[in-house]
């Protein structure tokens, strides 16, 4: 990837900082820190967020590759879809193995790479790859080593700590739905996904506590290649197909994260009474009044892929008045994700609307179809 690419991705990455639910430990960070990344955001980016960012800034053909492999290993994580498309998996990870060599060179082959190929047996022989992750026991290292306040018999200290603890066991509770942004997407079954909105009263017949949810009930994939989407959980959506609905708490255990992936604004510019379509994060709001940052510099594209300004080099332009705005969002989840908006919307599951009409004339003003 190039300077540039890099940078775009980065920007990418982190403007999702605000859309990552709390249950993931980590939050998305630059890409050029990659090399100190952490295990846990190495998987964040290649199940969940690495399909939104690389898509219109990789190539194509590199693109792809990424999501055979993005693909394959969300289903081997998901216990029921590891086992029922196990053979599928295993042919989408030795292809990506197969093809990484001729796109990035013999010296990618390391043994590594190779060792992807008997992942799905591994996900058949456990249930799913979480099954045989060393994620929990990396974890529990960091409890074991603040059990250890001096240098001293640190064996001891853990042995007589782990005892103390299981002698006075603390009771806890289970987590409850939160009904702000980003912890209150969830994904349903059979293919639906809703937002939280708040509690209610009433009781299902179960005694479980009753939720009132905007549900989203027609959905559409994401992408189909190199699969149907839905497959994963990941879905697209439209608000004006959402209805309210109440929904047992029981039923919204598989979270979500909800992301804007593309927000536009029909603006003005005083200058010369220019009419443009933008994205809006190249507005910025002030007293003395409303100004877009404009650049001449492959401005269809930087458009197209909703590029965050650099303000340091582009034009900071007046706007007459910002006449019109359409939001396109994307939401995704831990087993998929959720993106939706006005414009479009997009759930995929995991622990992530305009009329047609507007949607083509927008993306058609923008040389986007």
């Amino acid at each position: 990837m190039s300077a540039g690419q890099i940078s775009n991705v980065t920007q990418r990455l982190l403007s999702l900082r605000k859309v990552i639910p709390s249950c993931f430990a980590r939050k998305p960070r630059n890409l050029e820190d990659i090399d100190r990344w952490k295990a846990t955001e190495l998987r964040q980016f290649a199940v969940y967020t690495g399909k939104i960012v690389l898509k219109g800034i990789l190539a194509d053909q590199l693109y792809d590759h990424f999501m055979v492999f993005s693909v394959a290993l969300s289903l081997l994580l998901c216990p029921t879809l590891a086992v029922e498309h196990n053979s599928y998996s295993k042919g989408l990870m030795k292809y990506f193995v197969g093809k990484a060599g001729e796109l990035y060179g013999d010296h990618f082959m390391v043994y590594n790479v190779h060792s992807m190929v008997h992942l799905p047996e591994e996900a058949m022989a456990f249930g799913s790859l979480d099954a045989c992750s060393a994620f929990p026991f990396d974890n529990y290292l960091g409890k074991l080593k603040r059990l250890v306040r001096s240098g001293k018999q640190p064996l001891i200290q853990v042995v007589k700590r782990l005892e103390e603890m299981s002698k006075s066991p603390l009771s806890v509770e289970a987590s409850k739905p939160k009904f702000k942004r980003p912890n209150n997407a969830f994904i349903l079954d059979e293919g639906k996904c809703c937002e939280a909105i708040e509690e209610r009263e009433e009781l299902d017949d179960s005694g479980y506590q009753m939720l009132l949810c905007k549900l989203f009930e027609k959905t559409e994939p994401l992408f189909r290649d190199p699969c149907d989407s839905r497959m994963l959980g990941c879905f697209k959506v439209q608000s004006r197909h959402a209805v309210m609905k109440l929904i047992p708490e029981r039923q919204l255990t598989r979270k979500a994260i909800m992301m804007d992936i593309k927000s536009f604004a029909v603006v003005e510019f005083a200058e010369d009474s220019a009419v443009e379509i933008i994205p809006t994060s190249w507005l910025e709001e002030t007293k003395e009044g409303t100004f877009c940052y404009w650049t001449f510099t492959n401005t269809r594209k930087l458009v197209k892929n909703c590029i965050l300004p650099d303000k340091a080099k582009w034009r900071r332009c007046p706007l007459k008045k910002n006449m019109a705005k359409n939001r396109q969002s994307r939401k995704a989840k831990f087993s998929g994700f959720i993106l939706r908006g006005i414009l479009d919307t997009v759930l995929t599951a995991g622990c992530v609307t305009t009329p047609t009409s507007s949607v083509t004339s927008v993306k058609r003003a923008t040389g986007l179809i």
